[in-house]
């Protein structure tokens, strides 16, 4: 039949056992439906001010950016308050709330910071001070073993 026609024949059988594949496929079509339908697609444009991870913190942090240029459907470059430019997939990029963030003060020359508006939040580690000095180091403890 699969020759003369170029598909199986149904019979009685095929009421008794169906197809899985078939089920398979059209509860995993209806899946994806529903997920489309509640999850937007994220895109950004050139100019809009978003999180990157920081891959070179431990543990990965999120750092302010601003996406300067879009190099493909799902990854874009983004410009960090330190100047560096960083590719990054969307999964890597979000988008960022100009509410959450004060502006930086006026004394100092504005730039590009103001482009990124610097987090109202203190920091959980602050940088260790250079100027300060804290104690000195334990002494190294030697083995006495021969």
């Amino acid at each position: 039949a699969m020759l003369l026609m170029g598909r199986l024949l149904r019979c009685r059988w095929d009421s008794l056992f169906p197809n899985p594949a078939e089920k398979v496929e059209s509860q995993q079509s209806k899946q994806a439906q529903q997920h489309d339908s509640t999850k937007p697609l994220r895109t950004f444009q050139v100019g809009d001010r978003v999180y990157v991870k920081d891959f070179s913190t431990t543990p990965v942090s999120w750092i302010p950016g601003k996406v300067v240029k879009i190099t493909g459907p799902l990854s874009y470059h983004v410009e960090l308050i330190s100047g560096r430019v960083v590719c990054r997939h969307v999964d890597a990029v979000r988008h960022r709330e100009a509410n959450y963030f004060r502006t930086p003060p006026q004394s100092k020359t504005a730039s590009s910071v103001d482009d990124f508006l610097l987090p109202d939040i203190p920091l959980a580690h602050p940088a260790p001070r250079p100027d300060v000095a804290g104690p000195p180091p334990p002494p190294l403890q030697r083995s006495t073993r021969q």
